[in-house]
């Protein structure tokens, strides 16, 4: 019995360092520093002096998100730029052929199909609530350890076994 529990408090520690590897590696995606938010007059002044190494362009929406890396520091930017606005778009091309800018990549648009969107927002509470329910069932005292179980405690069916004896003989 005992082995029994510490092999589910290890399985509970292995969730609990995933879990947390998880997020983790979700928080890793978009720290505060890692990323220069340019706006629009500094990147076109970053473009015509030269100060950006790479670019990438992805349209959103009405806009392009640009995402690249400045030549001083190997600093990483992003900044959003009208997709109705021609000039800038020049420029880099203009740049990039004369080598400038070592890689211009432009991305289509990001479609995210419903499913998908649905699967991403849906399947995050459906794990909390299992491993909620898990722990549950980990915290249930008697009764079989199961979540929600009414049945007899060990106790009285043992009283009930004495008894019996008792009485038969």
């Amino acid at each position: 019995m005992n082995n029994g529990k510490r092999q589910n408090s290890i399985l509970s520690m292995l969730a609990l360092i995933v879990i947390a590897l998880g997020v983790f590696a979700y928080w890793q995606q978009d720290l505060p520093g890692t990323t220069e938010k340019l706006d629009y007059s500094k990147l076109v002044k970053n473009i015509n002096e030269d100060k950006i190494k790479e670019i990438s362009l992805q349209r959103k929406d009405e806009n392009y998100n640009v995402k690249g890396v400045l030549t001083d520091g190997e600093k990483n930017f992003e900044s959003l730029v009208p997709a109705s606005d021609n000039e800038i778009q020049k420029q880099i091309n203009e740049k990039a052929k004369d080598g400038k800018l070592n890689v211009v990549e432009y991305k289509a648009a990001e479609k995210t199909g419903a499913i998908l969107s649905f699967l991403g927002n849906i399947v995050p509470f459906i794990l909390m609530m299992g491993l909620l329910f898990y722990f549950m069932s980990q915290m249930q005292g008697g009764g079989g350890g199961k979540v929600m179980s009414f049945q007899k405690s060990k106790l009285r069916k043992s009283m009930q076994v004495k008894v019996l004896l008792h009485l038969t003989m």
